[in-house]
C-alpha cells in the first residue's frame, strides 16, 4: 500500500522518494453490474468480515456501527444485511455470484479499508454495483487521476465518529433520489476513469512523460500525471476529509500515439 494507516487513520506515505508514484486498485470488467437501474431490495448492506486481522480495529467498528444502526431502526433481514454470510463472502477472489448479486440489489453499501493500509477490491465491487457507496476517508484516491468527490461520486465517513456516520446514513436513506444519483455517478466515474485500462494508461503516461519531450496540448488528453505531494497531512485533517489542498494536478498532454513510446523505448535500448 502507498499509504500506511494506524487503526484506519493515515499515518504516513510508504516512502519520501518522489520517484515512487501512488497507485490504487481499480475496477474490473467482472465486477460491472449490467443492470444498474434495477429496483433494489435492500436499504443497507455491509458485507465486511470480522474475524481476520485486517478486519480488526476501524473495520470492526464500522461493522458494529452498521449493525447497531440496523437494530435501532428495526430493519428486517429483508431490508438490511450486515455480515459476511452472503455467498462465499470472499471479496476479490472469484467474485462469487451471490455476493455480487446482493450488492447489485442494495441501495447503500457500507465498506471500509483494512485497518493498517488503504486498498481492497471491496470498494470497487461496491462502486460497480451502482449502489451509493460509503467508505472511510482515504488519501490514495485523491492522488490518482480524476479523484472521487465526496457526496458526488460516493460518501466518505470518519471511522472514529459513530454519530456522524449514523447521521450520514439516515440522511441518504431518507433522501433516496439523491442517494441513487450519487450511486450512479460513482458507477459512471469508475467506468470512465478507474478501470484496469485506466491504470495501464496512467503507467504509460508516466513512462512517456519521463522519456519524451511533452508535445503541445491537443484536444485529447492523456490521464493527468503529477508528482505526488509527499508532505504528510495530519490525522485531524484526514478525519475531517480536508485532503483537497494536497492534490496538485498539472496536465501532461496526450501524445499522438502509443507507438511513440515503443519507438522511444527501442531507441533507448
Amino acid at each position: 500500500s502507498f499509504v500506511k494507516r494506524v487503526d484506519g487513520i493515515f499515518e504516513r506515505n510508504c516512502t519520501d522518494d518522489t520517484s515512487v508514484l501512488p497507485f490504487a486498485y481499480s475496477g474490473a470488467e467482472a465486477l460491472i453490474n449490467r443492470n444498474v437501474n434495477r429496483e433494489r431490495k435492500f436499504i443497507l448492506t455491509n458485507l465486511l468480515r470480522e474475524h481476520t486481522a485486517a478486519n480488526g480495529g476501524s473495520r470492526k467498528r464500522v461493522i458494529e456501527w452498521t449493525r447497531a444502526f440496523v437494530g435501532k431502526h428495526n430493519y428486517t433481514k429483508n431490508q438490511a444485511h450486515v455480515g459476511a454470510t452472503v455467498g462465499n463472502a470472499r471479496s476479490g477472489s472469484d467474485w462469487n455470484e451471490p455476493f455480487m448479486a446482493h450488492m447489485a440489489n442494495s441501495k447503500i453499501v457500507v465498506t471500509a479499508n483494512p485497518r493498517d493500509w488503504e486498498g481492497d477490491f471491496r470498494l470497487w465491487e461496491a462502486l460497480l454495483s451502482g449502489a451509493l457507496v460509503f467508505v472511510d476517508n482515504m488519501a490514495i484516491l485523491n492522488w490518482m487521476p480524476h479523484p472521487y468527490e465526496h457526496k458526488k461520486h460516493l460518501v466518505y465517513y470518519d471511522s472514529t465518529n459513530q454519530t456522524a456516520f449514523e447521521e450520514l446514513l439516515q440522511y441518504y436513506i431518507t433522501h433516496e433520489d439523491e442517494a441513487n444519483a450519487i450511486g450512479i455517478a460513482g458507477y459512471k466515474h469508475t467506468l470512465d476513469y478507474h478501470m484496469t485500462t485506466n491504470r495501464v494508461d496512467y503507467i504509460l503516461g508516466v513512462v512517456e512523460s519521463k522519456m519524451l519531450k511533452v508535445p503541445a496540448p491537443t484536444a485529447r488528453q492523456r490521464p493527468i500525471i503529477w508528482t505526488p505531494p509527499m508532505s504528510n497531512f495530519t490525522p485531524e485533517e484526514f478525519k475531517a476529509g480536508h485532503l483537497d489542498k494536497y492534490v496538485n494536478l498539472p496536465i501532461i498532454p496526450q501524445s499522438t500515439t502509443y507507438e511513440i513510446i515503443q519507438t522511444s523505448v527501442t531507441k533507448a535500448i
